[in-house]
């Protein structure tokens, strides 16, 4: 009402029922609260905290699927399609080849990654080896063993794409964390990689990155860790 209610005086001024209108003499003042920025990935101990709420949830896949999207930073859109053929549990590699699309008709099929650099084998770490283990054993004594890794609930078909933002907003949520997507769980394992250490070169091609451009775009958090720069610096003038 409050947008038409200019539109209406302006017609009763027309029409002769008011001499002016009042709406003409108001002032416009622009807010002072500014937005607060959206989080972009989480901090270490936040990460911790998700990862034990995901423990704690009694769906045996929850903890094996966004283990593997954190510490592996795959797009939602590469990690619903896989299949247990992908896990190499033996050298404890994951092949990423294939994402969802859809298609003109709204359709969601198997197709190609995002781009040439997507498709890759990378390492796993033994944690979220040991979780997927336990899923796949869960998976074929107490459902039905599926082709893919994380199927829908009784079918081989996968979780339609924004089925995990979904899920992982709650398990924020539980967690008492802020509220984060899944593409923030990818920048999220870009930006620890970074802050812990690993060559540049290092991340961007787990990261799977076309060019470091596009890594060094993502870790854009540096004003947390100012003071820890600068005291990494005089360190190592002093003791050259």
């Amino acid at each position: 009402l409050h947008d038409a209610l200019p539109i209406l005086l302006t017609y009763a001024v027309q029409e002769g029922y008011i001499n002016s209108n009042p709406c003409d003499r108001v002032v416009r003042v622009k807010s002072q609260v500014k937005p607060q920025p959206k989080t972009k990935y989480l901090e270490a101990y936040e990460l911790k905290a998700l990862m034990e709420i995901c423990k704690e949830d009694s769906r045996e896949w929850i903890y094996p699927l966004f283990r593997l999207l954190a510490y592996t930073g795959m797009r939602r859109q590469e990690i619903l399609p896989l299949e247990w053929t992908d896990i190499d549990f033996q050298q404890s590699t994951l092949s990423i080849n294939k994402a969802l699309t859809v298609d003109y008709d709204n359709k969601i099929t198997i197709g190609e990654t995002k781009n040439e650099t997507s498709h890759a084998i990378i390492a796993l770490d033994q944690e979220t080896l040991t979780a997927l283990k336990r899923w796949q054993y869960v998976q074929a004594t107490k459902y039905r063993l599926s082709s893919l890794i994380f199927p829908a609930r009784h079918s081989n078909q996968c979780h339609s794409i924004s089925y995990p933002n979904k899920e992982l907003k709650k398990l924020c949520h539980k967690a008492k964390i802020p509220s984060i997507s899944v593409h923030c769980l990818r920048h999220t394992h870009c930006t620890l990689l970074i802050r812990s250490g690993i060559n540049i070169k290092d991340v961007q091609a787990r990261m799977r990155h076309s060019d470091i451009e596009t890594t060094l775009k993502i870790y854009t958090h540096q004003t947390k860790d100012t003071q820890k720069v600068v005291n990494t610096f005089s360190e190592f003038v002093a003791n050259s």
